[in-house]
């Protein structure tokens, strides 16, 4: 069974839970299977082409999920705490170039940590 199979039935079959709960669920199975692109000071950032417009990516930090944009490097969705926040931009900045190209071209590829 390939991945897009499972996870397709997963989330049809998710149809028990309220609405709120089917939603977490999904986002929560989709973190599961999105790629990781780096991981520093206990954040994760990983990216799924498969997405919706505008190029961005998540970033996992504990139960804080969200959604940066690559061209903005702003959060479009979801937060973060505000150390975290800056954390993250500050890679996101280093990182623009490569990211924006590997979210046009949809080749992955892994990048540095924030040191």
């Amino acid at each position: 069974m390939t991945v897009n199979i499972f996870v397709q039935l997963l989330i049809t079959s998710s149809f028990y839970f309220s609405p709120e709960a089917t939603m977490n669920f999904n986002i929560s199975l989709l973190l599961i299977f999105m790629p990781e692109v780096t991981r520093f000071y206990g954040i994760v950032i990983k990216i799924f082409f498969g997405d919706h417009p505008p190029p961005h990516f998540h970033a996992v930090y504990g139960e804080y999920n969200a959604l940066v944009g690559i061209e903005s490097l702003k959060i479009i969705e979801g937060d973060l705490p505000s150390r975290a926040e800056k954390m993250v931009i500050e890679w996101a900045t280093l990182y623009q170039k490569e990211l924006l190209n590997m979210w046009n071209s949809q080749e992955f590829s892994k990048l540095p940590p924030l040191k």
